[in-house]
């Protein structure tokens, strides 16, 4: 039995996660749910099955029995749990992207005392999408125009993804072309430079990520499209399960696939 706490335990990611501990009671315990101060809800019960949790946003209480934190916040709000995890250390599994490097600096500190798994992406799909990106990138450069389009819910705050992000960093590293976000305007007549990279905010849909390989005559297009946000909250459990078996170090859900 692993003891979880979920910090943004209310937003749409949080709830997810909470209803599939739920189902898999027999393996997973919820033992504190977090929420910013200024929540309606704090003070009250979130859970049917786990009645003896109570929202709140004093970390000293809704983490005292944790294991292992899952994190689906704000990039604020994960900055805020670092600072209290440096100095009151435990296990971290976190899918907050928009991410800047003062916070990502914080997860690897966090790395040197426990284990700690960051990912823009708990989807399993995603993961292998980003191994395939980087084995094709080496082989279709200079062959192929790139381009990288998403598409996530109208309530979705960062643009672009860190998904879209990741996925620029990788084609960028491999193929030496710098990334152009949403390019507009009037193009010149030589032969299209940078990889573009464009997004969409709207309606419900949970994601969708595509990777446009674009040659004279031929088009090769990888796309992943999340249908649910429950393969983001049944990554994160994979990824409880697996640091549970750490003792510190960051790692990815890379590492959980041996992808490496």
């Amino acid at each position: 039995m692993i003891n979880i706490a979920v910090n943004g335990a209310r937003g749409r990611m949080g709830k997810t996660v909470i209803s599939l501990i739920e189902e898999e009671k027999e393996k997973f315990r919820l033992v504190g749910a977090i929420e910013h101060s200024s929540h309606g809800e704090l003070g009250k019960r979130i859970s049917e099955v786990f009645p003896e949790v109570i929202l709140s946003s004093d970390y000293k209480e809704g983490l005292k029995d944790a294991d292992i934190v899952i994190d689906f916040s704000t990039p604020e709000a994960l900055s805020s749990l670092l600072d209290y995890l440096l100095e009151n250390p435990k296990r971290l599994v976190s899918g907050t992207t928009g991410l800047n490097q003062e916070i990502i600096d914080k997860i690897k500190r966090l790395g040197e005392k426990r284990a700690v798994l960051y990912s823009p992406n708990m989807s399993i799909g995603v993961n292998i999408l980003f191994w395939l990106v980087k084995k094709l990138s080496p082989i279709v450069k200079d062959k192929f125009d790139i381009g990288i389009s998403e598409i996530h819910h109208r309530f979705k705050r960062d643009a672009p993804s860190g998904t879209a992000l990741k996925l620029a960093e990788i084609l960028s590293k491999e193929t030496g072309e710098e990334i152009v976000p949403n390019r507009w305007g009037i193009q010149s007549k030589e032969k299209k430079k940078g990889i573009d990279l464009n997004f969409i905010r709207g309606g419900d849909i949970v994601g969708e990520h595509s990777i446009y390989f674009l040659g004279i005559g031929e088009s090769l297009i990888l796309t992943h499209r999340a249908n649910s946000r429950k393969v983001f909250a049944k990554g994160a459990l994979l990824a409880v399960e697996f640091i549970n078996r750490k003792e510190r170090g960051v790692y990815s859900i890379e590492d959980i696939l041996e992808l490496r």
